[in-house]
Formats: structure tokens, sequence, C-alpha cells
């Protein structure tokens, strides 16, 4: 982002499941997620300075969702260190994700999507890890 000169734009989404930074999944680390996460801060910034406010803050917001939601499945799955609740818990603390949590009008979200993000907010760090394991169990037996 630092050699652009423009970045663009696109005001609809086209699909909801669409984040996969060259894949959380091969090889997912604690270095990464502080990478990805000041590259998502600075497109927040640079976002701020060429749009209204209104036109892009949704987006955004629910991009940042989704790239945490997978980083939790992550910690809960991967169990990279041995410590997947504190991990999972400092995720839902990020200071990235908080404004996320209290703004973001979550009720239009889908089910799954709606327990999900109600554990994140309220912090409810078991029911995170017991959702990301049955998620990855059924995912795996169909």
């Amino acid at each position: 982002l630092s050699k652009c000169n423009r970045i663009g734009y696109i005001p609809y989404v086209g699909y909801y499941y669409r984040y996969n930074p060259i894949s959380l999944s091969r090889g997912y680390t604690h270095k990464k997620f502080l990478c990805y996460k000041h590259l998502l801060t600075e497109i927040g910034e640079r976002l701020k300075n060429i749009c209204p406010r209104e036109k892009y803050l949704l987006h955004y917001q629910r991009c940042l969702y989704y790239y945490f939601r997978t980083i939790i499945k992550y910690e809960a799955i991967k169990n990279i260190d041995g410590k997947r609740l504190s991990n999972i818990k400092k995720r839902c603390n990020d200071e990235l994700i908080q404004d996320v949590l209290n703004t973001y009008p979550y009720m239009r979200m889908p089910l799954k999507h709606k327990a999900f993000f109600f554990c994140m907010k309220h912090r409810i760090t078991i029911a995170l890890y017991a959702i990301s394991i049955l998620e990855n169990k059924i995912r795996k037996n169909i």
C-alpha cells in the first residue's frame, strides 16, 4: 500500500465468504496476524481519506469481522502454542475489532454468524471454541 497511487473501492458485496488472505489455513502464525491487522488498519485509514464514512464503513467492518472470525477459528482448531482459550480472548479484546463489535448491525446476519458475533462481543470464549470445533467437525463429515 505504501507504493499505491490509487485504491479502488467497490460499493457492493459480491459474496460473503470471500476472505482468504494468502490462505491462512496453510500456516497461520501470530506474526501473520499482526501483519494482516496492520494491513487492515492501513486500508481503513486510506478509505477514510478517500470516501465518506457512510459509503465504506459497513463493508470495512464486515471485512474485519470475517477476518477475526477466521482467526478465532484457527486459534481454536490449530492450537498453535497450547493457549487456545487465552488466544481467542486476546483476539476478541483486540482494539481493531472492538469498534466493529460495538457498532455493526449484526442482527441482519444469518443465525450462525449472529451467534458467533454475539459470543465475540460478549467474550464468551468457551462458546467460540465450541462453535469453531463443531463447525470444523461438521465440515469434515460432509
